[in-house]
């Protein structure tokens, strides 16, 4: 299997053996072509898909929604030629994430099926005509005997109904987690005040207990000096007959 270059692809495309109807010279790289968003386009969370032939030339994918969306150009790969598909770097910078196949296969027609995931807080604009992908063709080295199903859909540059039902059961899902999610924090949150409420009547205890250990110790200082006061008053009194009598002596000797 061999990675072709620029040249390789064109040579490819002038003998027909490969085809890529929509080409566009510019979008040709040094081993890549750059593949653009078609006129198709279905956000999660909207029953309907945009189309972009209508005159409209932007979606907007809101922060944790998905897009389906088809590409503008339509392949028809020989059974001698494979390619992988890889995402903009573009797009990944902004948190736009492509959701699809590692490979187009030997003998597929059609136009590519995308899904992308918004990841990012803020709002990602799709346009119409813009690159969203690239894809490196191989040449194999021998031809495959097995080419994947026709899919008329895509042949016609639509995106397959079995593909919408999906992402409509992938939307149920993810819901279904976020409803999950959200339970799982009611209950976090609601444990969280139990065990700060307890927390809290713990504390006021242990203030109220210390408070009263801190009125009984001012009370005990307070008896103590009392009694030190009546303690020392005898004492003072039998130093004070004890100095008289020595002068009482003294004075009549």
């Amino acid at each position: 299997m061999m990675l072709m270059t620029d040249g390789a692809v064109k040579e490819a495309l002038d003998r027909g053996k490969l085809v890529i109807e929509g080409f566009e010279a510019a979008c040709l790289r040094g081993t890549s072509y750059d593949v653009r968003i078609g006129s198709q386009v279905h956000i999660s969370n909207s029953e309907e898909s945009i189309t972009f032939d209508d005159g409209r030339k932007t979606a907007r994918l809101q922060p944790g929604e998905f897009a389906l969306l088809i590409t503008h150009e339509q392949f028809k790969v020989p059974l001698d030629m494979a390619a992988n598909i890889g995402p903009k770097t573009y797009f990944t910078r902004k948190g736009l994430i492509l959701l699809a196949g590692l490979q187009v296969d030997p003998g597929f027609k059609g136009a590519l099926a995308l899904a992308v995931f918004n990841s990012s807080p803020k709002t990602i604009v799709l346009e119409h005509m813009q690159e969203i992908c690239s894809l490196q063709f191989f040449q194999l080295n021998s031809a495959a005997t097995v080419a994947p199903p026709v899919n008329r859909e895509l042949e016609q540059g639509r995106i397959p109904r079995v593909d919408k039902d999906y992402f409509r059961e992938l939307e149920t899902q993810s819901l279904t987690e976020v409803g999950k999610d959200l339970r799982n924090l009611a209950a976090n949150v609601s444990q969280l005040t139990e065990n700060v409420q307890t927390l809290s009547n713990r504390l006021t205890e242990n203030v109220t207990t210390l408070s009263g250990n801190i009125d009984q110790l001012r009370q005990s200082v307070a008896e103590l000096r009392s009694y030190l006061v009546y303690a020392m008053i005898p004492a003072l009194l039998g130093i004070a007959l004890v100095l008289l009598g020595v002068a009482f002596q003294l004075f009549f000797r």
